[in-house]
């Protein structure tokens, strides 16, 4: 037999007689100790102690009712058992004090839970659940006062004429319209029932960032978000990642390389058999569709061919790199025949606007490529003797304008500066003293130039490198839109001369080092960047005029 089962007694028999009458006792030892006269003990436990951790019939299972727990302030008989032969590991019995649950208030003293027990079970009626009672006393105060519709945040005043606002239930919509954003009044209700008018301030509808409507370069696979991932540094190539991050943000030579129309350009007959532009592709494409640094070891292979007397392992000057490399493109998607037919042609006798157009057919015979129709422009030079006053006007074609440094002491240099000193008169003497046709001899001479075509992409660059080994750190405040309208020639071919800068190749350093970077501007959301070879990252416009700028690229609008 178990240890429960031999020391639990027969608690359920037990009555209570009548009110005088005492409790019988339990057959269980020890006894209560000493009783006084009336049955009672003669010193009040009102705690019950727990048995000691040491006992080797210690239980593990709760306290029951049955135990003979005291509910009042009669003490509780200790409980003992025989031990049997499989032992219980040694804990402490928990005990607890007994709830208004476990006992009523017509409980006399020295009853026991187990005589409770019974009473509850013979008198239904007398159980009482706090918690259901606390429910229906809750549920008969809500059921007492007036119903309404969810609150707000609104708090109700005690004033009855001050409006509030509420929200009618779904089975009545009409009853309660929905207030439009866009409106700052509406009918509201109060605690009767009666239309209130009030005027409720709604915050603004949060605005969602809607990309581009149209975004060209979506079928390329250009995000209007993603800006182009960065370039890995292959040892003193920061020039050439510059570069290609300014080459690559530019739009319509982007879409010529993109859309693949070079393929049917490509030309077997160049140095680099077109090897020089399909790397350039594949960088290109990984710039704008990859999410991790590009590595140009192949397009630093390929233009290293190209250039063998341009060692790309070493610091070099980033418009040098730029000449060569887009000469290099231009090769290998060169769409001329051959030799131009009109080589020999005098284009002296002619007007200006003849002698411009046919210098342009004579170039294109030579060099005619998608990369000239992006970059290339054609200047008017003028050359007046100044002593008998004969001028001669030639056109010559340019990929890029360097652009002197003006020097003010007083005031900040600008771009327009140094545009107005690349095209204003210089006098030509000494070494430099040209061939006078009408004084048939050397003569000094004065020579302006100006722009008779504008190219869709207009290169600027500012010599900051001087020939006697210096850096100029001058800082020249270039402008975000440029208008050149002042430095164009009288015929100029074309009718815009509106231009958008979009990407500066910076450079920090001295003559003998530094290094390279480059800020360009989204082409479909038109964020600027600061692109640090492997690094990339959103950069304010007002970052970009610096004493770093080295190479401005324009484009025409």
């Amino acid at each position: 037999m178990s240890v429960l089962a031999r020391s639990r007694p027969s608690s359920l028999s037990i009555v209570k007689t009548s009110s005088g009458s005492k409790p019988p006792s339990r057959p269980l030892p020890p006894g209560p100790g000493p009783l006084d006269a009336d049955g009672k003990p003669l010193k009040e436990v009102t705690k019950v102690t727990s048995r000691p951790a040491s006992s080797a019939t210690s239980r593990r299972f709760p306290v029951r009712a049955d135990h003979a727990l005291s509910s009042s302030a009669q003490s509780s008989p200790k409980i003992s058992s025989v031990s049997s032969t499989r032992s219980m590991p040694s804990t402490t019995t928990a005990t607890r004090r007994p709830s208004n649950a476990d006992s009523s208030t017509s409980s006399a003293p020295g009853e026991t839970i187990s005589t409770h027990v019974v009473k509850l079970s013979l008198n239904p009626s007398s159980q009482q659940d706090p918690l259901a009672e606390s429910f229906n006393q809750t549920v008969s105060l809500l059921q007492s006062k007036p119903t309404h519709s969810r609150s707000t945040s609104v708090p109700r005043q005690a004033d009855s004429s001050t409006p509030f606002r509420t929200a009618q239930p779904k089975a009545a919509p009409a009853a309660a319209p929905v207030p439009d954003r866009g409106s700052n009044r509406t009918d509201l209700r109060d605690s009767n029932n009666n239309k209130s008018p009030i005027s409720i301030q709604y915050p603004p509808a949060p605005s969602k960032a809607s990309p581009p409507a149209n975004n060209p370069f979506e079928k390329y696979n250009v995000s209007a978000t993603k800006p182009a991932c960065g370039l890995r540094n292959l040892g003193n190539t920061c020039f050439m990642n510059s570069l290609a991050q300014c080459l690559g943000h530019t739009k319509p030579f982007l879409v010529y390389c993109l859309s693949e129309q070079f393929e049917s350009d490509l030309t077997k007959s160049s140095l680099t058999k077109g090897m020089l532009f399909s790397s350039w592709v594949d960088v290109l494409k990984k710039l704008w569709t990859s999410s991790a640094p590009v590595n140009p070891t192949n397009l630093k292979f390929q233009a290293q061919r190209l250039m063998k007397n341009f060692p790309l392992s070493r610091q070099q000057d980033a418009q040098e790199f730029l000449i060569y490399f887009r000469m290099g493109l231009h090769e290998e998607v060169n769409r001329a025949a051959g030799k131009s037919r009109h080589s020999s042609r005098d284009l002296s006798k002619l007007s200006e606007v003849e002698a411009a157009s046919g210098a342009w057919n004579r170039y294109l015979e030579i060099d005619n490529s998608r990369l000239v129709d992006t970059f290339v422009g054609q200047l008017r030079s003028n050359l007046e003797c100044t002593t008998c006053g004969h001028s001669s006007v030639t056109f010559d074609p340019f990929w890029d304008l360097s652009l002197p440094i003006a020097k003010h002491q007083m005031k900040p240099v600008t771009l327009q500066n140094c545009l107005q000193l690349y095209t204003d008169k210089e006098t030509l003497d000494g070494d430099e003293k040209p061939n006078c046709e009408q004084c048939n001899r050397r003569q000094k001479h004065s020579k302006s130039l100006r722009i008779y075509k504008f190219p869709k992409i207009l290169v600027l660059h500012l010599k900051r490198f001087t020939p006697d080994g210096r850096k100029l750190d001058s800082m020249i405040d270039f402008p975000e839109k440029l208008d050149l309208k002042e430095y164009a020639a009288e015929n100029a071919k074309e009718s815009s001369t509106s231009y958008q800068l979009y990407a500066v190749s910076n450079h920090s350093g001295t003559v003998s080092f530094g290094h390279y970077t480059a800020y360009c501007r989204h082409p479909v959301s038109g964020q600027w960047y600061l692109c640090d070879d492997v690094r990339v990252e959103a950069a304010s416009s007002n970052r970009i005029v610096s004493q770093q700028a080295y190479i401005l690229f324009y484009e025409m609008i």
